[in-house]
């Protein structure tokens, strides 16, 4: 058996040793979870490549988007030019359709017109005092004959102008061959060459263009 000086220093050895083996792994836990600073270097510079990699293939992916985005906006703009040029065409068709078909009745309501245009100006002739003295009853008809057909050309001038059918100013002005056709002279020394001295047939402009040719006798000096 061991004495008590014995036992007492084995322990303190005892001891000693565990408090060595106790820093030791302290120590070593302690270099386990430090990192040097090559590692550091070593694995940012993993990283930086690594963002790179994903920048260029996100650089690629958007360049890839930008080109299919143009070609969709250069079809889109190309079709929407295309819807454009249909349409016009369409639009033009449908007003040569409609003026194909409303021109003929625009020139057959303005023969019409000026016939009770003429009918109205040969009434206004004044009866004489006697006639209206006598034949009260045909006078007073007369006149409400008069009377209802220059309403009915009051509507039929506004019926035109609704369609923009707008008559040609042709009389006392100088003769212009764009909407006007001389169909005889006359002799009128005092006038200028080519004044318009009478129309014999009213002409018309439908918008901006010509309608019916007008039809005038023109003074003519022989210069």
């Amino acid at each position: 058996m061991l004495d008590n000086d014995s036992r007492e220093k084995l322990i303190d050895e005892f001891s000693i040793l565990l408090d060595s083996i106790q820093n030791d792994h302290e120590s070593l836990s302690h270099h386990e979870n430090t990192v040097d600073l090559f590692s550091l270097f070593k694995e940012l510079g993993a990283l930086k490549t690594e963002v790179k990699q994903e920048s260029r293939q996100f650089k690629s992916a958007i360049d890839s988007f930008k080109t299919v985005f143009d070609t969709l906006q250069k079809s889109h703009d190309v079709l929407g030019e295309e819807l454009r040029l249909r349409r016009q065409e369409q639009t033009q068709a449908s007003a040569q359709q409609k003026s194909a078909i409303l021109k003929p009745i625009l020139l057959q309501l303005i023969e019409l017109r000026e016939r009770l245009s003429l009918s109205v100006s040969n009434q206004k002739s004044p009866f004489s005092k006697w006639f209206s003295t006598i034949f009260k009853r045909q006078t007073a008809f007369t006149h409400a004959l008069m009377d209802g057909q220059s309403i009915t050309l009051k509507r039929m001038d506004d019926l035109l102008a609704h369609y923009d059918v707008r008559p040609c100013h042709s009389l006392q002005t100088l003769f212009n061959p764009e909407y006007m056709c001389a169909v005889g002279v006359e002799h009128h020394p005092e006038l200028q060459n080519g004044w318009v001295l009478s129309e014999i047939n009213k002409g018309f402009f439908w918008k901006n263009d010509i309608l019916r040719i007008a039809e005038v006798i023109v003074n003519k000096t022989g210069e």
